[in-house]
């Protein structure tokens, strides 16, 4: 796709170009300056040949050759910085040929090369081009790893220009993933960091993506629609006064959508109609949103003169024809139109050709959607157009540095070895550390989804053999409504990882109702909360304490016909809080240790993930009661709604 391949080349090569001003050379001329020059010098000019000669020929092989032979020069006079601009430079080529697995082994080299020496900002940087390179092969998965991994950095060496427009693509990535939550997240993310923002297109380009993703989120939570005014607000002065018109107009369509949504539309014809001013300026994309904006407006007053007029202006953007997504959007107001216009044979046409467009749209994989999604908001490729061209202006002024220092490599060669190692070892462990909490995280997740079942197929043998009872069957239908309403409040633990003590506290009187109908009455229990612990505003990890209760009735009671008891009691103390539940069984857990085991392994990643996450304690112990029976006490860190 010709476009996708622009967008790739101004995402891989933009910063070089500019950085190495070549654009006012012909390849005849860096030829020239080639034979005249040091070999470190000669290393930089192949770069600039390789894609000047690209430019004339339309050939990317041309840079996968020049790149080779400025790896290999810069390798001989041991420049490592050239060697890993190389690198870069080649795996772009391999990507604009399609070849995705060549150009990531050449990423590889370039990243071990830049953690060799610690070069910060070409590390972020490989992880962006990562991110880059499987956005393109639609894996939104991996795309948005290895942003967060660059996040990551720019976030440490607080480049904050850099690290909002990462959060810019990780957020319209999930955006089109329809990932609402995540979406919310990073669009709060680039709220947070807007306060460091110096560059001033940096801000306008985060502004016009906040109005933005607002937009998307309005759509589920429309207590979100004034933020586009809001900061559509914000960004349009600093567009105007930097003449940045493809921005200006990206904002006024933000804006036009809230007065839209809003009920106003005289207002909304007023800002799409200002986005068109700047026609010779912004990109169709632009146009596009524009115009069936409009379209909308005037279909709102029945005014279909000019709704037709927008129409024919949609239809004359050759880009609707490159993309199934726009196309479907284009024959839904064409259709409207044609339906509200008399024009009935076109309409029902225009119907059967949207049913069939809708249908493959349908059959696409969902990365292909999302990579159409990507380019019809066309965002990605304008803010990485003014990330390349920062960040390698950061890049060029360390360079210098860098050389200084490997003239003087002979005196201190011993101790930078030294502090190399240092480095490497340092690293080694603080990934492997971060690494670790990633497995965690995820096995959380699992492990929680994991105990539902478990629940379940405990109830249903219940009232399989409530049914069976003929003593007993009419206890069925009570069994049946508790079952319904503990195994909501599960579901509804599901959604956060915290939840109030109360709503707990709840859906726990619940399940003990539940086990009593199942036990024919044989236990009771009591639950008693010191008068300073809020209930309604301490949290606790959902479903954390039920296993605990689980355990007391099917092992520690199990011998008892009756007269079992359970007692809860909850605490504060040091600031934590200490749950205390007992039993009045024989104090010793039965033999079968499966269900016990499984038990203890997700409450114990839990609460290390907890302990992790808060940096405050979190455990649990057990013990046999001095006059029988078994114990368990649970600390948590004494939490509390904001």
């Amino acid at each position: 796709m010709k476009s996708q391949i622009w967008l790739f080349l101004l995402l891989t090569f933009n910063s070089l170009l500019f950085g190495s001003g070549f654009y006012a050379q012909t390849s005849t001329e860096i030829k020239s300056k080639i034979s005249k020059a040091t070999p470190k010098k000669k290393a930089d000019l192949y770069l600039d040949l390789g894609l000047q000669l690209y430019y004339e020929t339309g050939k990317a092989d041309s840079i996968v050759k020049y790149s080779l032979k400025s790896f290999e020069l810069s390798k001989k006079t041991k420049d490592i910085r050239t060697q890993i601009n190389a690198l870069k430079f080649c795996a772009g080529a391999y990507s604009l040929n399609k070849e995705y697995t060549k150009s990531i082994k050449q990423l590889e080299v370039a990243l071990i090369l830049s953690k060799k020496i610690n070069h910060k900002i070409d590390i972020a940087d490989i992880y962006n081009k990562y991110g880059y390179n499987y956005q393109l092969q639609n894996k939104p998965e991996k795309a948005i790893t290895s942003y967060i991994n660059a996040a990551k950095i720019f976030e440490e060496i607080k480049d904050y220009d850099e690290l909002i427009i990462v959060y810019q693509n990780i957020g319209s990535i999930f955006s089109e993933l329809n990932q609402l939550e995540e979406t919310i997240y990073y669009t709060k993310k680039m709220i947070e960091t807007l306060s460091f923002i110096k560059e001033i297109d940096s801000k306008v380009s985060t502004y016009s993506a906040i109005a933005s993703q607002f937009k998307y989120i309005s759509k589920s939570k429309p207590i979100y629609l004034d933020s586009i005014l809001i900061y559509g607000q914000k960004g349009l002065p600093l567009a105007k006064k930097n003449n940045f018109q493809n921005e200006v107009s990206e904002i006024e369509n933000s804006i036009a959508y809230y007065y839209f949504q809003k009920k106003n539309t005289n207002k909304s014809i007023e800002f799409y109609s200002k986005s068109l001013q700047n026609f010779s300026f912004i990109n169709d994309a632009v146009k596009f949103e524009s115009y069936i904006g409009l379209f909308k407006c005037y279909a709102e007053f029945s005014n279909w003169k000019q709704a037709g007029i927008c129409l024919d202006s949609v239809k004359n953007l050759p880009m609707i024809n490159d993309y199934l997504v726009l196309k479907v959007d284009y024959l839904n107001v064409k259709f409207l139109f044609e339906k509200n216009t008399n024009q009935t044979s076109q309409a029902l046409s225009t119907f059967e050709l949207l049913k069939n467009l809708e249908d493959s749209l349908l059959s696409i994989e969902k990365g292909s959607r999302i990579n159409e999604l990507e380019q019809k908001y066309n965002r990605v490729k304008n803010e990485s157009t003014i990330r390349d061209l920062s960040r390698d202006k950061k890049i060029n002024e360390q360079k210098s540095s860098i050389q200084t220092l490997k003239i003087n490599q002979l005196i201190i060669g011993v101790l930078l070895l030294i502090l190399i190692i240092g480095v490497i070892i340092y690293l080694y462990y603080q990934n492997n550390q971060k690494r670790k909490r990633k497995i965690i995280e995820v096995e959380q997740r699992l492990n929680r989804a994991r105990m539902d079942p478990h629940f379940v197929f405990n109830v249903l043998a219940a009232v399989q053999s409530l049914q069976l009872d003929s003593n007993r069957k009419e206890e069925a239908p009570l069994f049946i409504s508790r079952i319904s309403k503990v195994m909501r409040l599960t579901l509804e633990s599901t959604y956060t990882e915290l939840t109030s003590l109360e709503d707990e506290l709840d859906f726990l009187k619940e399940y003990l109702e539940l086990q009593r109908l199942l036990k024919n009455n044989s236990f009771s229990y009591s639950i008693s909360i010191t008068d300073e612990i809020d209930t309604f505003e301490t949290l606790i990890p959902g479903m954390i304490l039920q296993p605990f209760l689980e355990n007391a009735i099917e092992h520690g009671l199990t011998t008892l016909e009756k007269d079992g008891m359970i007692n809860m009691n909850i605490e504060t103390k040091n600031k934590e809080l200490h749950i205390f539940i007992s039993d009045n069984g024989k104090g010793k857990v039965s033999k079968s240790k499966t269900h016990i085991s499984r038990a203890t392994s997700i409450i114990n990643d839990r609460l290390s993930l907890l302990k992790d996450t808060y940096k405050k304690n979190a455990r649990f112990e057990t013990s046999i009661n001095e006059f029988g029976g078994y114990e368990v006490q649970i600390v948590l860190p004494l939490l509390h709604e904001k």
